[in-house]
């Protein structure tokens, strides 16, 4: 976390001076903008599965693996600021909130001593400060910009949840929602392209996180790890 938080105050001082030094070097440009993101968050790894099955100790719920290769719903709202060269390089950091989720489908529910076939699903969902410090090359056709980037992408988990809606053969129905703990860091390598055009913009990504959600239990490795595509638009400030 020291070696993080370093490594961002030394991007934030890089920048600040590129900043006062913009007037007296025109061939330097500091460029602020605001992103809308959505996109696809699943989990990766030996461990996720597409199905599952729901324990029911009354008066407790809670799913046998939570972890799907499925993506649910995900959005963010992020800020960035970067600067351009006179070689075309760029430098930035984009920061923001995202909620990035999962789910996976329930096939049947545990009520000891009986398993009985239910439908349903799964959803699992954390809420993340996202930090994404990245340097690339800028190309520039007609009046398009065009920045090719790549980076750590840092995702602080700060809550969340994993929430079930079943159907049993019994014909009654099981929600439940229990909440997921913060203090989890997630850590992925990030690339991306965006493309403007004037001051409007339209981004794209791919995240592969190699940070494990689950830690060795009794001698056993558990895999799993996530990913995320994205998709957004941006809006340049200045």
């Amino acid at each position: 976390m020291i070696r993080i938080t370093l490594g961002f105050l030394l991007l934030f001082e890089f920048l600040t001076a590129f900043g006062q030094q913009e007037d007296k070097i025109a061939t330097q440009k500091i460029e602020l903008s605001l992103h809308l993101n959505s996109g696809f968050f699943s989990f990766k790894g030996a461990f996720p599965t597409s199905t599952t099955y729901i324990h029911h100790y009354d008066p407790y719920y809670y799913a046998e693996n939570s972890y799907g290769f499925q993506s649910a719903p995900s959005y963010g709202l992020a800020a960035q600021i970067q600067a351009i060269t006179v070689k075309r390089f760029v430098c930035g950091v984009q920061a923001g909130w995202e909620s990035l989720a999962s789910q996976k489908k329930v096939v049947a529910i545990y009520r000891n001593p009986q398993m009985l076939p239910a439908d349903g699903r799964v959803v699992y969902r954390s809420q993340f400060l996202n930090f994404y410090p990245y340097f690339g090359y800028r190309v520039s056709p007609a009046k398009w910009n065009i920045d090719f980037t790549g980076g750590i992408d840092i995702g602080f988990r700060v809550g969340g949840y994993e929430k079930g809606e079943v159907l049993v053969a019994s014909s009654d129905k099981v929600f439940y929602d229990d909440r997921l703990i913060g203090g989890f860091t997630d850590h992925r390598i990030r690339v991306g392209v965006s493309a403007y055009y004037l001051r409007w913009g339209l981004t794209a990504g791919y995240a592969y996180g190699f940070t494990k959600y689950l830690n060795t239990i009794f001698g056993q490795d558990y895999d799993v790890t996530s990913q995320m595509w994205r998709l957004g638009a941006a809006y340049r400030l200045n």
